[in-house]
């Protein structure tokens, strides 16, 4: 057995880097299926959402990408599903790479629960055709206005998974040595990689 502590999942720093919250979302109801909880599909949207705030916050977007001749294509993602977000939920999305190969960059995502929305149980009533309180909808609440039952608690992870790009030469479409640029700017973003 080894001597070594194991980081719990709600560690933030790691020896591959910190996570990185990038990217805050309330679940729509658009973004939900028919069981009520988002559907599947939706959460590589906010993985992909997540990787373009971290790559702005970064500072080397995909904007100073083409700018340096280059540009990244994904060639791997995947998804692992912990628990379901339903309509209302306030989502924080976290990013971080934890791998840089010659040509390639792996992120590691996940999304976590913040916060409930009260509004979400009003909505729910509305559909089944339940009576309601009408005193939030007479007040024109919005998500925003309505309280958080779990405001700030760090919750356990919903969805966690990795995506894995290639840097491409802009014109060539060949792949490239992702740019030192590039891999400095994470390691000083993230505290190492």
């Amino acid at each position: 057995m080894s001597d070594q502590s194991t980081p719990n999942e709600s560690d933030q720093s790691t020896p591959n880097g910190t996570f990185q919250p990038v990217f805050e979302n309330r679940v729509r109801f658009a973004e939900t299926d028919l069981q009520g909880i988002v559907f599947y599909g939706e959460y590589f949207t906010f993985q992909d959402e997540a990787i373009s705030a971290y790559l702005r916050d970064l500072e080397y977007g995909y904007e100073e990408m083409v700018d340096d001749g280059w540009q990244i294509h994904v060639v791997n993602a995947e998804l692992n599903y912990r628990d379901g977000a339903q309509f209302g939920d306030r989502l924080v999305n976290e990013a971080r790479v934890v791998e840089l190969g010659n040509s390639s960059v792996t992120f590691e995502y996940r999304v976590r629960r913040v916060g409930r929305d009260e509004g979400r149980r009003e909505h729910a009533a509305l559909e089944s055709g339940d009576a309601v309180s009408g005193d939030a909808v007479a007040r024109g609440d919005t998500a925003e206005d309505a309280g958080d039952e779990a405001d700030g608690v760090d919750e356990p992870i919903l969805a966690e998974g990795m995506v894995t790009h290639v840097g491409v030469d802009l014109e060539t479409e060949e792949p490239i040595r992702i740019p030192d640029a590039f891999r400095d700017a994470v390691a000083a973003f993230q505290d190492g990689i």
